[in-house]
């Protein structure tokens, strides 16, 4: 197939991590991120100010992505309520970059009618075209809530059908919380998000991070619900460049039950790294050949391959992909592309 490679990834950040010595929480939160990525990249790595500048250059230099999908942090009270990196900064981004980024609008459902407000407020006013919620209270206490919550959550999905939004993500998994976990694990399982798949069929529900550990049972709802679907979300993504045997036990688990259609693109950068290890490794990945016959999954067709990396993302957010390839082709960061990265997007678009 000789086409040029879409890339929306759908899992973006930037922070400020100085801010993080605001508060106890925050401090946890900066140590357990910095843990994390250390284990994962293999080398220290910086955890200060990340800027929009930076994030821009990261994410469409240093990698083949096309389009960021950027969403705020849902824990910016555990950094003092203030922080770069939150929806009014990211809107910012989003307009003077509308090929690029996409902007993701959040609230916290335990703030009742002020959470609607704002909901009406970033999509209206800000250009919010999907929504990313986090189910752990923001405060940093051990509560939360669910998304088969009538009194919290519904308002919101009914808010998000009012004001056209298709998709809502949410964060769930243990393994990318990056923080104390004790209190907080009944509200990180995706057992709750079947509710709101059933009730609300208009919108496509996102369970980001693949749910880890919990990825059997959300290949399971992936596989009933036609609005369900998963993103490859820190540890996943990193894992299929780094720990190639880990990743493929987690593709095995999903792939079993579920089409490698309900699968989206999600790195974390640029405050998880390796986005363009993780894209390349993934695109030359292929299922052991024994899976075929042991599991009955199917290899990976480039063309799945293609919908996963981004067309699948692209229609959920009325992304014109033929259109942004042509707009983006020769902007700023197209020009200052790392040639290695170039010389991917080349390899495959000759279809080498």
């Amino acid at each position: 197939m000789k086409k040029p490679l879409f890339v929306l990834d759908d899992q973006c950040h930037y922070f400020n991590f100085e801010l993080g010595q605001a508060s106890w929480g925050g401090q946890q939160f900066v140590r357990f991120v910095k843990q994390f990525r250390t284990r994962w990249a293999g080398t220290k790595v910086s955890m200060g100010k990340q800027t929009a500048e930076e994030f821009m250059e990261l994410v469409f230099t240093q990698s083949a992505t096309t389009v960021a999908g950027l969403n705020a942090l849902g824990l910016r009270d555990l950094f003092g309520g203030s922080m770069v990196g939150d929806v009014e900064d990211h809107a910012k981004l989003a307009k003077k970059f509308p090929d690029r980024v996409i902007l993701y609008g959040y609230v916290n459902p335990l703030d009742g009618e002020k959470a609607l407000e704002q909901m009406e407020h970033q999509v209206n006013e800000l250009g919010a075209k999907a929504f990313k919620l986090y189910p752990i209270d923001p405060h940093g206490s051990t509560t939360g809530w669910l998304c088969s919550d009538p009194k919290y959550a519904y308002p919101v999905f009914e808010k998000a059908a009012e004001l056209g939004i298709k998709m809502i993500a949410i964060h769930k998994g243990i393994g990318a919380t990056a923080g104390p976990h004790k209190g907080v694990l009944r509200y990180l399982d995706p057992d709750d998000m079947e509710d709101a798949a059933q009730n609300f069929p208009e919108i496509t529900f996102h369970c980001y991070h693949m749910a880890y550990p919990e990825v059997e049972k959300i290949a399971g709802l992936c596989a009933l619900y036609d609005n369900m679907y998963v993103d490859l979300g820190v540890p996943i993504n990193t894992a299929c460049a780094l720990q190639p045997l880990w990743f493929e036990d987690m593709m095995k688990k999903f792939l079993t039950m579920a089409p490698a259609t309900k699968m989206t693109w999600g790195t974390d950068q640029i405050v998880s790294p390796l986005a363009q290890e993780s894209i390349e490794s993934f695109w030359n990945w292929q299922i052991p050949k024994a899976w075929e016959k042991g599991y009955r999954i199917e290899p990976l067709s480039e063309e799945v391959k293609r919908k996963i990396l981004g067309e699948t993302m692209a229609g959920f957010l009325g992304v014109d992909i033929e259109k942004t390839m042509r707009r983006v082709k020769k902007d700023q960061f197209s020009r200052r592309m790392n040639p290695k990265v170039k010389k991917f997007l080349t390899r495959v678009a000759a279809g080498a």
